[in-house]
């Protein structure tokens, strides 16, 4: 059906002039052209408070979204959609929205934002000229339009977020709302300075703490260092010492090596000495050197006329030798024949004696027994018997395994599955967390109650996004659409209890901060229905909203508590088809949910029960998805139950068989042990058996062997007979030996004369030789003497020079050095022990850091370095507070006039309606220099006998907030500096006198200098209200009593007239499936 307006004839007057001022930023006019349910709108706006009038469903919250989109709002901002082609109109492929917008000047600003629904794009321009998105944005803060500001904008869906501004956020949000850009960066400024103020105070005293630290380990290590010190002066002393040895052993040297060459010219004295000796001694023997020459010559003939007759002598004596040799080997050879023939007859002896031994063994040796080669052939079919079994009862062992590990194998899929279902449940929250700044910390909430439930009285269940699985993807959305997004973060409780324990404890660890909690008393208690009637077959609904979802009970009384899912009624594609007859011809139906759209009927309070139809379109499912688990889960858990039931009783029975077969391998192991000896026992009898046949047969053979060997005593007989010729050679050669000795005894007498006048000459020789001998002996000591001193004198020198050369560099010897010599004694070694015991004392001064000194160095100079790092932090720390101080002062003073304005004007208007209301500044008296906790606080009191209370979202009613942030903001005109305001349905839970009262407040202010253009929407206003000339009221009409007029052009402006001496120009076109 479409809609049209028509200009009212019969109301007073025409159109009023367009004459009042526009001040920069306001707005002129909304222009709409398929945007949501209408087809082309237009706005015609004043520049004081316009009302735009409608009932419910008929598009005045459309007008709200295309001030918002078109100013570069985000959809957020309307809690609505959440895609930018939400908004184009069901059918058409694109739509716009355009605000006009004062400069201010006489120029104004048309802006237009052309939606596409196919990729979410969008195209901008600015007085038909193209346009970017940061173009708009920078004009709209150029003319201080604060969309995100609830001050200035307030959609019907975030009305309540006011209330639930914190005073700090109401703070924040005020000085925005002012227009006042220095008052909040000022602000901003000084919570900034304020946190690099905490931080620096942090280093400052992180700084200090280390000084401090340091300073106290510096004092510690004074004693370290006193000890240190007393044992490098000792070390240092010691040092001393051991040079004063050095230089004392060289000192001895160079005296030594002078005691040296003294020496060395006491030897070249005595050299001289000696060889005047030598040549006086050297002269007698000459001539006797003469005569003992020729007597030697006389003896040397005698000797060689000898030598003939000696050497016939000693061949003689040779033979002999010979004769002699010859005997005695014929004797050893007689007698090893002796010995060689007792060993022969002993080794046959032997070897007969081995042969008639193991005669008797293998006569006497034991057989096998019968009964044990019974025993063996009766063992192994014993063990066959017994490895059958084995097979069989491994072969039970592998099928029972196999079946366990196919159990265990399907437990663990239904597990995996199970965690895969929990892990997409988790996504789910995570998911809902990122929605919404106040849900950050759902997730963490959600594992904190998984892991303590134990601490609830009662059954906990939540959030609920957590608890709620869908089977198919169209009641998903359905439900997802039906239920507000911050119910979705509740959790469940059947008590008080429990709900503070939550609102507490998760607060308290930094969890959550905000947590909503949902009570439901009675957990047993039954779904209410309004209707008895949960399907309508007839016309394709066979179900209600709680019956497409799984979910606990529990949850699902907080859903219906909540939103009611026992009144939504499910349909199919027939319902769709016929929803006006659905929704006309059954009374009960008020919410209806068809494949594309929701429906919501809304009768009528003021005249004979006439229905209005809202319509939207069904978005997909965001947060939830299709999959009915909770019951599969149920069963899955229940499989799993009973698998691990037939583990249980499988791993048993597998212990059973492998306790069997352990003892069929004992029984096994046991018969093939026996099966094994018995045939080692029959093996060794064999095998000795024909070892000693075997032997007897070696031996025999052997003994022939032996007995064919002829006797060695057959030899004899032989070497005797050559014996006694041998003797009769011997007498004959000792004769011609002995004849031949007399000879040469003679020749001997003559010439041993000779030799003893040759003895006495030689003598003589030899004593003149010696004594010579002795002074040359003499001589070559001496020169041996002084070619050894001279050796030393270079070699002490060398020595002296190296030495002191080492000394210089290890120890130079300076006049320091000596005065500290003079100190000490002279001997080495008392120097030796006193170096030592200045050791030992050094040694016995406990040091445990060996590094104390440089230890200490280094402390000292961090503590200079930190130090000024104090002094550096401190001066830091006094720039940020000059900063602030001097921010404040200028801050401060103009925040609290204007906080006591506002507060003046708010307790007036309050006064006005009969109650009582005050703003306050929470400011330096109560947070000092902390500026993140200044804070705006609204107290308000409606009856007598109670007190003031802080306005918040739990203390009032919906009406009695309603009427404090009216109230509030009307207060702020009269400071604000923001171009228009924009209110949606504030009025609904007011009741009729509020109402009139903040209507009239409303009005009187509007006509006040510096009040902000003023857009209020409402379903209803009063009878008799005070109207002035301030005051514009448009009005929305649509429904099936409307006549269709095809007197207009599509798109062309359509004008009811006024209504209340007010003028109204809203053109609404909508199409029949579009709407109602």
């Amino acid at each position: 059906m479409d809609d049209r307006m028509e200009e009212d004839n019969t109301q007073r007057g025409v159109k009023r002039g367009r004459s009042a001022e526009y001040p920069r930023g306001t707005l002129k006019r909304i222009v709409v052209h398929n945007f949501m349910t209408y087809s082309y709108a237009r706005l015609e706006a004043e520049p004081k408070l316009n009302v735009i009038l409608g009932p419910n469903g008929t598009g005045k919250s459309s007008v709200v979204c295309a001030l918002c989109l078109a100013l570069a709002g985000s959809p957020q901002l309307l809690a609505r959609q959440s895609h930018n082609r939400s908004f184009v109109r069901r059918g058409a492929t694109e739509g716009y929205a355009e605000v006009t917008v004062s400069g201010g000047n006489g120029t104004d600003y048309t802006i237009r934002r052309c939606i596409n629904s196919s990729d979410d794009s969008s195209v901008w321009s600015v007085n038909g000229s193209s346009a970017t998105l940061e173009d708009v944005k920078k004009l709209k803060k150029e003319m201080n339009i604060q969309l995100d500001n609830l001050l200035q904008f307030m959609p019907q869906d975030r009305v309540v977020e006011f209330s639930n501004l914190s005073p700090i956020s109401l703070l924040l949000e005020t000085e925005r709302a002012i227009g006042d850009a220095d008052l909040y960066d000022k602000h901003k400024q000084l919570i900034e300075l304020g946190n690099q103020s905490r931080m620096q105070h942090t280093t400052k005293n992180h700084v200090q703490t280390s000084l401090e630290k340091v300073k106290s380990e510096l004092e510690d290590m004074e004693m370290d260092v006193a000890r240190v010190r007393k044992r490098d002066e000792l070390l240092q002393e010691s040092e001393n010492i051991k040079a004063k040895v050095m230089w004392v052993g060289i000192w001895d040297l160079k005296a030594k090596c002078d005691d040296t060459k003294s020496k060395l010219q006491m030897g070249l004295e005595q050299k001289k000495k000696c060889e005047r000796e030598l040549k006086h001694a050297a002269t007698p023997g000459r001539a006797m050197k003469a005569r003992l020459e020729a007597l030697q010559k006389e003896i040397t003939q005698s000797e060689n006329n000898s030598f003939p007759l000696q050497g016939n002598l000693e061949r003689y004596n040779e033979a002999l030798n010979d004769f002699e040799s010859d005997m005695a080997t014929r004797q050893e050879k007689i007698t090893s024949l002796n010995r060689e023939s007792q060993k022969y007859h002993a080794d046959i002896q032997r070897t007969k004696d081995r042969i008639a031994e193991y005669q008797s063994q293998l006569a006497s040796h034991i057989e096998f027994p019968a009964e044990s080669l019974r025993r063996m052939e009766q063992i192994n079919p014993e063990i066959v018997d017994i490895r059958t079994k084995l097979r069989a009862e491994g072969k039970s062992l592998d099928e029972r395994e196999s079946r366990r590990e196919h159990h265990s194998r399907h437990i663990k899929l239904r597990q995996d599955y199970i965690e895969k279902i929990s892990r997409a449940t988790a996504q789910r929250v995570m998911q809902l967390e990122k929605r919404r700044d106040k849900f950050v910390g759902l997730f963490n909430a959600y594992e904190w109650v998984r892991a303590n439930k134990d601490k609830f009285k009662g059954e906990v269940y939540g959030p609920l996004i957590a608890e709620v699985s869908v089977k198919e993807n169209y009641h998903a959305a359905v439900l997802e659409q039906m239920v507000a997004i911050s119910t979705w973060s509740c959790f469940v409780v059947s008590n008080s209890e429990d709900m503070w324990l939550l609102r507490k404890q998760l607060p308290a660890m930094n969890i959550m901060r905000d947590v909503n909690v949902i009570v439901v008393p009675d957990a047993n208690e039954p779904l209410k229905r309004n209707n008895t009637d949960m399907t309508i077959p007839e016309v394709g609904i066979h179900n209600t909203l709680d019956q497409v979802f799984d979910a606990p009970h529990m949850v699902k009384l907080a859903l219906n508590l909540q939103h009611g899912v026992t009144e939504v009624y499910v349909g199919n594609q027939d319902t769709e088809n016929n929803a006006q007859k659905v929704l006309y011809g059954y009374n009960q139906v008020k919410k209806l949910a068809t494949p594309n759209s929701i429906y919501g009927v809304i009768v009528s309070r003021y005249g004979n029960n006439a229905r209005t139809i809202q319509t939207s379109g069904l978005r997909g499912p965001s947060l939830l998805r299709s999959g009915g688990k909770n019951e599969e889960v149920a069963k899955i858990k229940e499989e799993i139950v009973g698998l691990q039931r037939d583990v249980v009783e499988l791993d048993k029975e597998m212990q059973e068989r492998r306790l069997h077969m352990e003892s069929l391998h004992e029984e096994n192991a046991k018969l093939a042990q026996e099966l094994k000896d018995l045939k080692q026992n029959r093996d060794e009898i064999t095998k000795n058996k024909a070892k000693l046949s075997k032997e007897i047969s070696a031996l025999n053979q052997s003994l022939i062997c032996k007995e064919r060997q002829p006797d060695p005593k057959d030899k004899k007989a032989d070497l005797e007979k050559q014996k006694e010729d041998a003797k009769r050679d011997i007498v004959e050669k000792v004769k011609e030996t002995m004849k031949l000795q007399r000879v040469i005894v003679e020749q001997h007498n003559v010439m041993g004369a000779k030799q003893y006048a040759l003895k006495e000459l030689e003598l003589l020789v030899t004593l003149q030789t010696r004594r010579v001998q002795h002074f040359k002996v003499a001589l070559d000591r001496v020169n041996m003497r002084v070619n050894q001193l001279r050796s030393f004198v270079a070699e002490d020198e060398k020595r002296f020079k190296t030495q002191e050369h080492i000394a210089q560099g290890t120890y130079p010897l300076d006049a320091n050095l000596r005065k500290k010599f003079e100190e000490y004694p002279d001997g080495a070694d008392d120097l030796e022990e006193l170096s030592h015991q200045k050791e030992c004392e050094a040694a016995g001064i406990n040091c445990n850091n060996t590094q104390a000194l440089q230890d200490y160095q280094k402390r000292k100079k961090e503590v200079e370095m930190l130090t000024k790092q104090m002094e550096k932090e401190q001066s830091m720390v006094d720039q940020i507070a000059d900063r602030i101080a001097v921010i404040k002062s200028d801050w401060l003073p103009r925040l609290t006039a204007t906080v006591e304005k506002v507060n003046k004007t708010f307790m007036r208007n309050f006064k006005l309606i009969g109650s009582v209301g005050e703003v306050e500044l929470a400011g330096e008296e109560k947070h000092g220099d902390d500026y993140r906790s200044y804070a705006l606080e609204i107290r308000v009191k409606f009856r007598n006998t109670e007190s003031l209370k802080a306005l918040d979202s739990s203390t009032q009613s919906g009406g009695e907030r309603s009427v404090s942030t009216m109230l509030y903001l009307i207060s702020l005109q009269s400071v604000t500096r923001t171009p228009f305001r924009v209110v949606d349905e504030i009025n609904q839970g007011m009741d009729a006198v509020n109402e009139r009262k903040i209507f009239d407040i409303l009005v009187a202010s509007a006509g006040n200098e510096g009040t902000p253009q003023c857009f209020l929407l409402t379903p209803k206003l009063l009878p008799d209200l005070n109207f002035n000339e301030n005051v514009t009221v448009q009005a929305i009409f649509n429904g099936p009593e409307v006549p269709p007029s095809s007197e207009q052009e599509e798109g062309e402006d359509q004008i009811l007239g006024q209504l209340l001496g007010s003028r109204l120009s809203l053109s609404n076109k909508r199409s029949t499936a579009a709407r109602h």
